[in-house]
């Protein structure tokens, strides 16, 4: 059941089973509030359980506040304890600014604890910085602690470099704080991007030898032809094995 505002916006939404009882949604709330601003974008979320109390969700907020900039975007995004307070979410922050250079074109994001500082998220940053191009295209992701030094994701990379052609994602290469590439625990830094018809229709590893690798960093068998990646040029080298 629907409750609607002038302009149509649901204010409320409510789940009932066939005796008219509320019942718990398969999302795991039988209630959500929404609260909106003067260009009806929501601003604030609440779900509740069958007696109307606040529910935790699987992120471990019962609620967030949400403020745009002047493209549309969600510059600022607070997670609400049942308290009314900020509380970390499951990915280890209350808070996230966003910057935007317009719609859907994201520049920067900082994270912050309940007491407005930033904090680490649970893959390891702060921060994060994009280079875009005049597409949107992300050209590369960049990724800083606390302390504004380069942050590493995941214990792996710092940084993301991305090449494109006609418009397509062509090669993806993870760097160290000198921007060298750097293998992950799988074994490579490099996914290559194969297309046809303008469709993605295959990738390929590579690690830091330039050497092709499967997607866990098995190398190829030896009568695969082997490739030889000078990272400093960005130039691959070919040459069969005898």
């Amino acid at each position: 059941v629907r409750e609607l505002d002038e302009t149509g916006n649901v204010l409320t939404e409510r789940y009932f089973d066939t005796f008219g009882n509320p019942v718990l949604a398969a999302s795991g709330y039988a209630e959500i509030e929404k609260r909106y601003n003067e260009n009806n974008q929501v601003i604030y979320e609440a779900w509740y359980n069958e007696q109307g109390r606040p529910v935790v969700l699987r992120d471990l907020y019962v609620a967030v506040e949400r403020e745009y900039d002047e493209f549309g975007n969600v510059c600022l995004e607070k997670y609400c304890g049942e308290d009314g307070g900020t509380i970390l979410c499951k990915a280890g922050y209350a808070s996230v600014s966003r910057v935007y250079r317009a719609k859907n074109q994201l520049l920067e994001e900082k994270y912050y604890d309940v007491d407005g500082q930033p904090v680490l998220n649970t893959s390891g940053y702060a921060m994060l910085v994009r280079e875009l191009d005049e597409d949107g295209h992300i050209l590369t992701e960049r990724y800083f602690g606390t302390d504004g030094n380069p942050a590493w994701v995941t214990g792996w990379y710092t940084a993301v470099k991305n090449e494109y052609q006609d418009g397509l994602k062509i090669r993806t290469v993870y760097l160290d704080p000198e921007d060298n590439p750097v293998n992950c625990d799988r074994g490579y830094c490099e996914i290559r991007y194969e297309y046809q018809d303008g469709k993605e229709s295959g990738k390929t590893w590579w690690n830091t030898d330039g050497v092709q690798v499967k997607e866990k960093g098995e190398p190829l068998p030896q009568e695969a032809e082997s490739h030889r990646f000078l990272a400093d040029s960005g130039i691959v080298q070919m040459k069969a094995n005898p």
